[in-house]
């Protein structure tokens, strides 16, 4: 009952939790997104605690219209189930109207910190000194490689790749993993035959910036297994005439070729 609004995070589509949510209920994540606003919502209307007495997670499922919603978010800690009742932990940190005081409050000062004048450097300053929007973007900008990072490794990806696989998509004008952009790589690795883990170090091993079937196919093709050197063009011919087994026939003479 704390008001008509509720705070969400702005990189909440890339959250690890929000990852787990929409696997174990293959669901689109904005689809999850969505979920969880509706039942953020319905605790902020109904609770002034965090608490709704008598609900239960099958209950919640109904009222928001998303099955198994409720589930997922006790299994990722973001809903508490009791006898008698459902939770949200840390309710007064992101609900509630001390939350949402603080959150104002927060906005305020930004707010007159943005309108404050900047001081002019001194000519000799000039280029090491960033304006608080420069600061600003910076730090977003880290962050949302943080939450990439996190994304990465929560599905399984080594560390060290995702790592250089993001500076790769850094340095060819990628600021973040969008959500789109994942379930690209996923899909393509499906086609594939690869995991995604396995995708995202052939990307980074190879300076991709996305990750495509055709290009891992072809990047195969042009390998040769271990132990065996590159044929010639007198032994792609011979394989064309005599098949695997290019042995001569008894009493046959053998000239040996080599390719210039």
């Amino acid at each position: 009952m704390a008001g008509d609004w509720i705070k969400m995070r702005n990189d909440l589509q890339t959250h690890p939790k929000v990852v787990r949510i929409s696997s174990a209920l293959r669901a689109d994540r904005f689809r999850t997104i969505g979920g969880l606003h509706a039942v953020w919502c319905l605790f902020d209307a109904h609770s002034e605690d965090g608490s709704l007495d008598g609900y239960t997670t099958e209950v919640i499922d109904e009222l928001v219209g998303f099955p198994g919603i409720a589930g997922a978010m006790c299994d990722v800690g973001w809903i508490i189930v009791s006898e008698h009742s459902v939770s949200l932990p840390e309710f007064d940190s992101h609900n509630g109207k001390n939350a949402k005081r603080r959150a104002q409050e927060a906005d305020r000062k930004r707010r007159e910190r943005d309108e404050e004048p900047v001081p002019i450097p001194s000519a000799s300053k000039a280029d090491t000194k960033r304006t608080r929007g420069e600061e600003r973007r910076v730090s977003t900008s880290l962050r949302s490689v943080d939450a990439d990072l996190a994304t990465l490794i929560s599905l399984g990806v080594d560390e060290q790749h995702a790592k250089d696989w993001l500076r790769v998509r850094k340095d060819k004008g990628a600021k973040t993993l969008t959500a789109t952009a994942l379930e690209d790589v996923q899909r393509e690795a499906v086609k594939a035959g690869v995991t995604l883990a396995q995708a995202v170090e052939a990307s980074a091993r190879n300076s991709w910036r996305g990750f495509r079937a055709d290009w891992y196919a072809n990047l195969r093709q042009s390998t040769p297994p271990p132990g065996k050197r590159p044929g010639n063009r007198f032994e792609a011919a011979a394989q064309a005439i005599f098949g695997d087994d290019q042995s001569a026939p008894p009493g046959a003479r053998v000239m040996e070729v080599y390719d210039a």
